[in-house]
């Protein structure tokens, strides 16, 4: 379970991890939202833009799936569905959910 806590007041946060804390569930605390999803921003001041990405969720995913030692794939062409290849390869690799 992932549990995302905003507020405005740092003691109500966390009072809530001490009682989470108190009922056995394990809590890793990020500093912020950004350290938590992985996001980095890229600003470019001469167009006036910003640029996020994921690098460390997709990173925290592929190590908690164990599929680092699979091959990179391209995203799947959106302008069609996607069904099911009944013919097709069988899947393989190891996946830890």
């Amino acid at each position: 379970m992932w549990m995302t806590l905003c507020s405005q007041d740092q003691s109500f946060i966390e009072k809530v991890i001490l009682k989470r804390r108190q009922q056995d569930l394990e809590l890793e605390v990020e500093d912020s939202a950004a350290g938590f999803l992985g996001i980095h921003i890229a600003r470019n001041a001469e167009r006036d833009t910003m640029t996020l990405t994921h690098r460390g969720l997709e990173h925290r995913i592929n190590d908690a799936l164990q599929i680092d030692n699979l091959s990179p794939k391209e995203t799947a062409d959106f302008s069609r569905p996607l069904v099911a290849d009944k013919d097709g390869e069988e899947a393989f690799g190891v996946y830890s959910y």
